[in-house]
């Protein structure tokens, strides 16, 4: 998913940016929305498939030309991120961990409508300095039943690709990104194509190669359809 940072998951890929560039990699964004808009995001970065692979390079200063950033960098990042979340309006109950045993970074919160994850994706994109909110944000609207996710590739993140070694792009060969949408009501429909309605019809997964979807080949948007 890589520089495009576009939502909460992307936060993850950023704190890892450099390592994941040579490791296998996935990355969920769990989201629940209630009938009223509120609801619960957790992301999750998992690296332990290559774990053993993510230590070395760890010990390393630099990988295709990026500095490799340590524990101490990773955590004050992080701290950083908790911060703006937690001085967000809309946003409460931010939790999250670090495995630097198995490489995996999960953050989550609360949020009192769909309205305060947009909010705080402006703010991080203006910490970092990067077009997050131009490239995925979301809407729900209680009265029509209908949940929005827009997205759009990233110029930046395709340019990133290309000027990677190949040994760094087959990183991308069994790399994953999959959103996971989860709501009171059964869903009656999906606009993409890709996403699956689960057995109760409750929720709905897209899962898709990272690859694809930093290529453009492959859009995230959705537009899904609760039923009355």
């Amino acid at each position: 998913m890589k520089r495009t940072i576009g939502y909460f998951v992307r936060m993850l890929t950023l704190l890892s940016f450099t390592l994941s560039l040579s490791a296998c990699f996935d990355i969920v964004e769990d989201v629940t929305v209630h009938n009223n808009g509120t609801g619960f995001i957790k992301a999750t970065m998992n690296m332990s498939k290559s774990k053993t692979k993510i230590a070395s390079l760890m010990q390393l200063d630099k990988v295709d030309g990026m500095k490799v950033p340590k524990q101490a960098d990773v955590r004050r990042e992080m701290n950083n991120v908790i911060s703006i979340l937690q001085k967000t309006p809309g946003i409460s109950n931010v939790q999250h961990s670090l495995d630097f045993n198995n490489f995996v970074g999960t953050l989550s919160c609360e949020f009192s409508s769909v309205a305060a994850l947009n909010a705080f994706t402006s703010a991080l994109s203006k910490r970092l300095e990067v077009n997050i909110s131009g490239y995925s944000n979301y809407t729900f609207n209680s009265g029509s039943g209908v949940f929005e996710r827009r997205f759009k590739p990233s110029p930046e993140a395709r340019k990133k690709l290309e000027s990677l070694s190949p040994e760094s792009k087959k990183s991308f060969d069994n790399a994953y990104y999959s959103a996971i949408y989860r709501f009171d009501k059964p869903i009656r429909s999906v606009s993409n194509a890709q996403a699956k309605i689960s057995s109760n019809k409750k929720a709905v997964m897209l899962k898709v190669p990272a690859l694809q979807v930093v290529e453009g080949q492959i859009n995230l948007s959705n537009n899904i359809q609760l039923s009355n």
